[in-house]
């Protein structure tokens, strides 16, 4: 949910750049950043407490797994991070 909010806060940045509201723009840009910190935090903490009923902590987690690991595992298991 706070990624979708920060995919419509960064669209309200988009309008109010093109308006020339720049202050406007530069709040939704700060609160774009912020849910998007949000929904990654809420994604560490679905690995380290192994959430497996979100499916991306199902396809790359496991409770055996060292803690360091799963907090790594929320972004480690891009294709492509390395």
């Amino acid at each position: 949910m706070a990624a979708f909010l920060a995919l419509a806060a960064s669209a309200m940045q988009v309008y109010f750049g093109f308006a020339g509201v720049r202050s406007l723009a530069a709040r939704f840009a700060y609160g774009a950043f912020g849910l998007m910190m949000v929904a990654f935090m809420l994604l560490v903490i679905s690995f380290v407490r192994s959430d497996f009923s979100l499916a991306l902590v199902a396809a790359h987690s496991h409770s055996f797994k060292p803690l360091l690991y799963k907090i790594a595992g929320s972004w480690g298991n891009h294709e492509g991070s390395m």
